[in-house]
């Protein structure tokens, strides 16, 4: 999550944002249907894996609770670990120009890799 917010800033030259909007404008115009925040979908928002790193690398723990709306949730790492690592890995294809048309784009999502 940290390398896709550094890349992301550098990208947009947006150095002062809150980290989660570079990182959803990057991947907007990547093609990648993205949210900041996305109660209904949470692993579409970014917020989600905001949480989770910051969980991580300062609580040392591999889940975080939440409000989203009237609900406590709790996020965990490995509920989203293959979100988060198939993004980056479509996100550094996108950033190259690859695309060989069969190539399903949302299969960070759907776990599906070819249309």
């Amino acid at each position: 999550m940290s390398g896709l917010e550094a890349f992301a800033r550098e990208s947009l030259h947006d150095y002062a944002s809150k980290s989660v909007v570079p990182i959803t404008q990057l991947l907007s115009r990547y093609g990648f249907r993205v949210d900041e925040d996305n109660p209904r979908e949470l692993a579409r928002a970014m917020t989600t894996y905001l949480h989770l790193r910051n969980a991580l690398f300062h609580q040392g723990e591999f889940s975080k609770t939440v409000q989203v709306n009237d609900d406590q949730v709790t996020l965990d790492c490995s509920a989203h670990l293959y979100n988060l690592s198939m993004l980056v890995s479509l996100t550094c294809m996108k950033a190259i120009g690859f695309d060989d048309g069969h190539t399903n784009w949302e299969c960070w999502i759907d776990r599906r890799l070819h249309r």
